[in-house]
């Protein structure tokens, strides 16, 4: 393999596993949650309410995750901050109650789903001949590969709860963070332009 596609493999899986940290907490979210505010005595119809606002607002922040990433080319600082400011959301929902916790879960959605059409651009630049293949592995082998990791995970949050759960899962979130500053320096210099 030649050094150029040594480093796009490299790249490629540094987004994959950024998407695969990002689907196991999202799925672990949609999963749990609804338990979670049912015992703080949410109506279900509130939940669904709670879920949408959810995943609109973290639609609207694709959007505008998108747009800056088309402006600026940063894709791994986007992806980091949107991943750091998603930590400390998501860690005070379970130390708050009622509305805040609510509000700090909606929050937590906006910047954690922020970031998935930035992974899905930064894949087909990286592989600009197979954009099909490249979206592809964000938005179907990824989310995949953190689906079978839920089988497992459903087990432990039998045992440990939700709350630790996600605690874990933000590590894993926080992980991906320092990992992203391991990126090739010419990296994003080499993404399409």
């Amino acid at each position: 393999i030649k050094k150029s596609n040594k480093e796009k493999i490299y790249m490629l899986l540094l987004i994959m596993f950024a998407e695969y940290s990002l689907y196991i907490l999202w799925i672990t979210l949609l999963t749990y949650m609804p338990l979670y505010f049912t015992g703080l005595n949410v109506t279900l119809i509130n939940i669904g309410v709670i879920l949408f606002l959810f995943g609109m607002l973290g639609g609207a922040g694709g959007l505008l995750t998108g747009f800056i990433f088309d402006r600026f080319k940063k894709g791994f600082i986007i992806i980091q901050i949107a991943f750091a400011l998603s930590i400390p959301l998501f860690f005070f929902t379970f130390k708050t109650t009622g509305l805040t916790s609510i509000i700090l879960f909606i929050l937590g959605g906006f910047f954690l789903i922020s970031i998935q059409p930035v992974c899905i651009r930064m894949a087909q630049d990286i592989m600009p001949e197979n954009m099909s293949l490249a979206s592809s592995l964000i938005l179907g082998f990824s989310p995949g590969i953190a689906a079978i990791t839920m089988i497992f995970l459903g087990k432990a949050a039998d045992i440990i709860g939700i709350e630790a759960l996600v605690n874990y899962e933000l590590i894993l979130i926080l992980f991906t963070i320092i990992l992203l500053f391991f990126k090739l320096p010419s990296a994003e210099g080499n993404l399409k332009k």
